[in-house]
């Protein structure tokens, strides 16, 4: 083996060790940099490649927070705020569902109220008159239902209701045909579920009767009018044909015919009436009407007879008794 290979120590040079005269100072200059009064540059610190070298794909900063995975999360912060953000979305979930059982409900129960109260019918009138026109309004529901559809069981030919469940005449009313109704709606929910409301309808009755007359004179005298002379008239106005009957004190001095003529029956007598005030009740299917007619009688005088005298002066009168005079 070459001596100088394993003797390191020769090939290095000697160590410069000052001597006794050197000087102990030391010279700054020569082993130190004088540092310059220039601010340092900033230190500026790049997230993105932190995050890259420590395997993060990207700045949290720029992922919204509910797509921020446990990954993303060095500090362990993230796991929390998720949960807080879990569970507000949890709460608003179930009020959510709360409201809409709510409201589910308080419709449910409206819909009941509303198709309860459709089948509630309210008749207008105690009773109408058999003169109402057509579309007279009879009846009425207290709502109009939603999905509520209406009918009637029999409308008699004579009413009819339409889909607000108001119920009207499509035809006349006739008292002397029917005097009552009795009527069932039928109430038919959504669900095809119906209700039947039974209500009744009366008809009142209005005279179609009516009647005037005419006396032939203003008097009638005992001893001329004859048996069988017409006294008066009677007028009506009817659907069917009317019959007549005399009443009241004095009748039976008079008959009428089925003309409604009134004539004499038997002599007037004056000292018996001087005014007779007939009723003549008139009739006409179901209806009557009464009509006054007044007779007046005039009394029978025995005759005046005068005697008259005259000259050539002048003219006297004179009355004598009646039998002087034959």
């Amino acid at each position: 083996m070459d001596s100088t290979e394993e003797s390191p120590a020769a090939d290095s040079e000697p160590l410069d060790v000052g001597t006794e005269g050197d000087s102990s100072e030391v010279d700054l200059n020569d082993e130190f940099t004088e540092v310059s009064e220039q601010e340092e540059p900033e230190i500026e610190i790049d997230e993105n490649s932190l995050l890259t070298d420590a395997g993060i794909s990207d700045n949290s900063s720029n992922v919204a927070p509910d797509q921020l995975t446990t990954s993303d999360d060095i500090g362990g912060e993230l796991g929390g705020d998720l949960f807080e953000i879990e569970q507000e979305e949890e709460d608003a979930v179930e009020e959510t569902t709360d409201e809409v059982q709510d409201t589910t409900s308080e419709t449910v129960q409206q819909e009941a109220i509303e198709e309860k109260m459709a089948a509630n019918v309210t008749v207008r009138a105690e009773s109408f008159v058999e003169s109402s026109p057509k579309n007279t309004l009879i009846a009425t529901t207290a709502v109009e239902g939603q999905g509520v559809t209406y009918a009637l069981e029999n409308d008699f030919g004579v009413f009819k209701v339409n889909k607000k469940g108001k119920i009207k005449t499509k035809g006349f009313l006739d008292f002397e045909t029917t005097q009552q109704y009795d009527l069932v709606l039928l109430v038919t929910n959504k669900r095809g579920e119906v209700t039947r409301v039974p209500f009744r309808v009366d008809v009142a009755d209005v005279s179609e009767l009516s009647a005037s007359h005419t006396v032939r004179k203003n008097a009638f005298h005992e001893g001329t009018t004859q048996v069988g002379s017409i006294v008066a008239d009677i007028l009506p106005v009817a659907d069917e044909t009317p019959t007549y009957e005399l009443t009241g004190a004095g009748s039976e001095y008079f008959r009428i015919n089925n003309n409604g003529k009134i004539k004499v029956d038997q002599p007037l007598d004056f000292s018996a009436f001087q005014t007779i005030e007939l009723q003549v009740v008139i009739t006409s299917g179901t209806e009557s009407t009464t009509e006054t007619v007044v007779i007046n009688v005039q009394e029978n005088l025995s005759p005046d007879f005068t005697h008259t005298l005259s000259n050539a002066n002048g003219v006297f009168s004179k009355a004598l008794p009646l039998e002087r005079l034959f």
